[in-house]
């Protein structure tokens, strides 16, 4: 994500650096005091305000069919929605609390010490999280039977290593057959830790 936000950001600012098409906003010279975001409504560089992005983000919202109903003379998703997605992505791929809370610019006990670890502890957190606003490739069969064999407490590569030492000469003809073939080894395990569980569970 953080590769993505770069591209974007450098094109964004050769964009400015060059003037747009229309001629309304004139080339500009970027420095370190010009506001990273500009208010497009001015011929002058000036920052962006809160209520602008809320409008820009809206707008997107509603070009690409996002924003929903409207309930409470608020929409269903809202320019906020996006801070409450990154939390939650981030919790759900085992980010800790404190780090989510700490990037989002919240204050917190261990805010300090969170600060000591640097920029750079915090954007290893981030990238090894893996969140990304790329699409992202499909799943297989294959990779959902391994993520619930290790939601088992289980290795799945060690049923299919089992398998090849039990038939050494065994060879496929095509990739389609030996992925068939660890389909049936996957599930067969996932089966026999399922009835496991149940007959423990008695």
């Amino acid at each position: 994500m953080f590769a993505a936000a770069a591209d974007y950001l450098r094109a964004y600012l050769e964009e400015r650096q060059k003037g747009n098409q229309c001629g309304k906003i004139p080339p500009e010279t970027i420095s370190d005091d010009t506001p990273l975001i500009r208010d497009r409504r001015s011929k002058t560089p000036k920052p962006v305000y809160p209520g602008q992005i809320y409008d820009e983000v809206h707008e997107l919202y509603y070009k690409t069919g996002l924003l929903g109903e409207k309930r409470f003379k608020r929409y269903e998703v809202r320019p906020h929605s996006i801070r409450k997605f990154f939390r939650t992505q981030l919790a759900a791929l085992g980010v800790d609390r404190d780090y989510i809370e700490y990037m989002m610019g919240h204050t917190i006990s261990t805010y300090h010490d969170i600060q000591m670890k640097g920029i750079e502890f915090l954007r290893n957190v981030y990238i090894a999280s893996g969140l990304s606003i790329r699409p992202k490739a499909k799943i297989t069969l294959i990779d959902t039977l391994k993520a619930m064999i290790k939601a088992h407490g289980e290795d799945p590569e060690k049923y299919l290593v089992r398998e090849a030492f039990t038939q050494p000469h065994r060879t496929y003809i095509s990739p389609l057959e030996c992925e068939e073939d660890q389909v049936k080894i996957l599930s067969h395990a996932l089966k026999e830790m399922m009835r496991k569980e149940l007959l423990d569970a008695k």
